[in-house]
């Protein structure tokens, strides 16, 4: 008859992983926590800084559409009547617009000529102490972009690459994301005014 031996349990099924599986299994969870928690902050930032440099170039854009289409009506003749957009400096612009005087509904009078409002002019204006872009119209503020950090304004004066009824915008503007990301956008147009 043969026997039967028994044998006995090994220690590790009584007690289950030893110290070092132990060291090992929680070392490596560590490890791997940690180049996930890695992943998801370089993922953050990353998105924080994408998103931030999409907002920055959209507030650009906007801000130098409209001021395009509204220096567009304005005029740069030799005559300077009717009144002539001004650059002040190579942060300010200064123009009038055309606007219905006589009460027809147009902007044209019995002559035939374009009406001016010498009233109120409207002015772009750039505070660098307050990093803004700023249309004012009768001492009224609108704020046409923040985080400006550089716009210039020029004409023939100053770049003579331009033409007589032509106007050069520079804008520049700045965000910096919470994980101290900068992001920028620059913009820059040059603009056919009105030579009537």
């Amino acid at each position: 008859p043969m026997r039967h031996q028994h044998t006995k349990p090994s220690v590790r099924s009584v007690r289950g992983l030893t110290f070092i599986e132990l060291l090992f299994v929680t070392s490596l969870f560590a490890s791997t926590s940690a180049v996930i928690l890695q992943s998801s902050i370089y993922m953050s930032s990353w998105w924080e800084t994408a998103t931030s440099q999409t907002d920055v170039r959209i507030v650009t854009q906007l801000a130098m559409e409209t001021m395009t289409q509204e220096l567009r009506q304005a005029t740069r003749t030799a005559t300077e009547t009717p009144p002539n957009l001004v650059v002040v400096g190579p942060d300010q612009i200064q123009f009038y617009l055309p606007r219905d005087q006589d009460g027809n509904g147009t902007i044209i009078d019995a002559n035939g000529e374009t009406e001016w409002d010498l009233v109120t002019p409207i002015e772009y204006r750039y505070t660098p102490g307050q990093r803004r872009l700023s249309r004012f119209v009768g001492g009224v503020e609108q704020i046409l972009a923040s985080g400006v950090t550089a716009v210039a304004f020029a004409d023939q004066t100053t770049d003579s690459s331009l033409y007589d009824d032509e106007l050069s915008i520079q804008l520049t503007i700045e965000r910096v994301t919470p994980h101290q990301q900068r992001t920028s956008a620059t913009s820059r147009a040059i603009v056919a005014t009105l030579s009537s």
